[in-house]
């Protein structure tokens, strides 16, 4: 079996608060854009993203990130969110080194806005498995039509994570304080 597989696409404004660099974060705004790829062939000779709207195409490299994702490419280093170049779909096109091709496309980036850090973030009980809580954000704090869900990543850096948290499925009422 010669064939690229693309096994997720994405593309999403992403956020890192001051001091994030300490774990090898970017700061401040940027896109992720990238995809997952499986190669039962040839190595990944290039992965190139093209925003459908804007025209602007970029480089994705590979990113090793240890046993967290194995096959991920993203654009880097990862630059500024820029809306006017950023928003929209994006195209993905994997090349291997016997030329086979594989493309994706991304769903639409179309929301503005960022969600506030949380507040008041604390851990509590036993250390080996902590009780983790937050100061929940108001309604007027949401960007609109947005989806709050809250996933817990505890890191040694970023590439050795040793504990991920399911993603809760939460009702509107344990969201958000009163307004």
């Amino acid at each position: 079996m010669n064939e690229i597989v693309i096994k997720m696409s994405f593309a999403f404004q992403d956020r890192f608060q001051e001091g994030s660099q300490q774990l090898c974060f970017a700061e401040g705004s940027v896109l992720q854009v990238g995809c997952q790829v499986e190669s039962a062939g040839a190595p990944i000779k290039e992965v190139i993203v093209e925003n459908l709207d804007t025209g602007l195409v970029l480089t994705a490299s590979p990113l090793d990130v240890g046993d967290i994702w194995s096959g991920l490419y993203v654009v880097s280093p990862l630059p500024s969110f820029d809306p006017s170049k950023h928003m929209g779909v994006w195209k993905i096109l994997v090349k291997d080194e016997k030329g086979n091709e594989a493309t994706a496309k991304t769903h639409r980036l179309n929301m503005k806005g960022e969600l506030p850090y949380v507040e008041g973030l604390k851990a509590s009980g036993n250390p080996l498995a902590p009780t983790l809580t937050w100061t929940a954000h108001g309604k007027k704090d949401i960007p609109p039509n947005c989806a709050i869900r809250y996933q817990v990543r505890l890191l040694n850096d970023v590439e050795t994570q040793f504990h991920k948290s399911s993603i809760p499925i939460l009702k509107a009422e344990h969201l958000f304080t009163a307004d």
